[in-house]
């Protein structure tokens, strides 16, 4: 579905997946190490990932979003789906590029997407399905509160574990709430789904090395994230 939710949690950036994504997801996707626990679909061409993306912006019950790191690095993704009432499914996350692993981006990712399902979707219970042998991914499910109520057949073999956590389990673990900073894209102005706006100017390349890294402050002040070319004034 097309949307225009954002958020932003210390140096990870939540956003939209666009068209110029899709080349990054069908070459995670392509990846044996990566796509040994999904369903198998062979090689992924262009073709099939811009059909799957064309037919991803009519779904209404898909919400993808790109995940960046350290200036506008584009490093995995990840989805909220099958929506009914206040539950819905999370996960399809590939943290894809090696150079960003081991940094707990994944589980980041995962705690912005809720946060984001909570505040913009009124989500309150989160579902997952983890294949068994896929002890990384469960143990991250684990830490943030998912516990186990079911499982299932998986197409390629064994089983997938059925999870779930409400909203309420995964921030009562984890209190960084009020460090996501959720906001709304929209052109080159961004609304603050908190109130005021995000203005989003073009950062000339020279002044690149200067505006770097993420500064913090409170929703009341200015502060400013420079993701590669971009600068990001929050006011």
């Amino acid at each position: 579905m097309e949307h225009s939710y954002c958020a932003q949690y210390e140096e990870v950036l939540l956003r939209p997946l666009h068209r110029y994504d899709i080349e990054y997801l069908r070459r995670w996707r392509n990846q044996k190490e990566l796509n040994r626990f999904l369903t198998a679909v062979g090689e992924v061409t262009e073709d099939m990932q811009e059909k799957w993306f064309g037919a991803y912006l009519s779904d209404p019950d898909v919400v993808f979003f790109a995940v960046d790191y350290r200036r506008c690095r584009t490093v995995g993704s990840i989805a909220l789906y099958e929506f009914k009432g206040d539950t819905c499914q999370i996960g399809k996350v590939v943290i894809g590029e090696k150079s960003a692993g081991g940094q707990g981006l994944g589980l980041k990712a995962f705690l912005m997407t809720a946060r984001v399902g909570m505040e913009c979707l009124g989500i309150r219970k989160f579902l997952l399905s983890v294949h068994e042998e896929n002890a990384r991914a469960r143990a991250v499910y684990e830490k943030l509160g998912f516990r186990i109520t079911g499982s299932h057949a998986f197409a390629g073999g064994g089983k997938e574990l059925e999870m779930e956590a409400s909203g309420s389990e995964i921030f009562g673990r984890h209190r960084v709430a009020d460090k996501i900073y959720v906001f709304q894209e929209d052109g080159m102005k961004e609304k603050n789904l908190r109130g005021g706006y995000l203005i989003r100017r073009n950062c000339p390349a020279s002044a690149v090395g200067v505006c770097t890294g993420t500064r913090l402050y409170t929703i009341t002040e200015e502060r400013s994230l420079n993701y590669g070319t971009w600068l990001y004034s929050f006011v």
